[in-house]
């Protein structure tokens, strides 16, 4: 049983048939989204990669379009990387709303930031900031310049042996 999972989801399996349906929808949400987010990527995901021996093969790949060109994603920054990640979920995220006819109201990001530097961090801040106006947005973080950087916070301890919240507004 696990190897025929382990095999259908490869992504030369069902990941790449699924996105085959919505793929030229996909690429268009991520990138008005990356533009949202005021980043100079563009995104373009495929499915086919044609073989050293002349055939298509079903794959899910991800490029960058940058200002040199495609990239892969595995050779783009941690910020640039991040910006891409989240555009193609928010991206994939509207696709399936649409088609279900249940738009998108919240996003939730727990945690990521401890792997930003400052600038970056920064970068991932203004971009969710701008996407707020779209989307509300809520991130779970241990951060304290993320935390003070958004204008309502809940912020959640568990001094008294039982977790209680508090919300902050700023």
């Amino acid at each position: 049983g696990y190897t025929i999972l382990h095999e259908a989801y490869r992504p030369t399996g069902i990941p790449a048939m699924i996105l085959a349906t919505v793929i030229e929808e996909l690429n268009e949400e991520a990138n008005e989204i990356l533009s949202i987010m005021g980043s100079d990527l563009g995104v373009n995901v495929t499915t086919q990669k044609e073989t050293q021996r002349g055939t298509t093969q079903e794959k899910v790949m991800v490029y960058a379009m940058t200002a040199d060109g495609p990239a892969d994603f595995k050779t783009l920054s941690g910020q640039e990387q991040y910006f891409v990640a989240l555009a193609l979920r928010l991206g994939l995220a509207e696709c399936i709303a649409r088609r279900t006819g249940t738009p998108i109201q919240t996003i939730v990001q727990d945690e990521g930031w401890g792997a930003l530097d400052d600038v970056s961090r920064k970068a991932v801040m203004d971009a969710l900031l701008r996407i707020s106006e779209r989307f509300s947005v809520f991130s779970v973080t241990h951060v304290t310049e993320v935390k003070d950087s958004f204008p309502t916070v809940i912020e959640v301890s568990a001094e008294t042996g039982t977790s209680r919240a508090q919300v902050i507004r700023r």
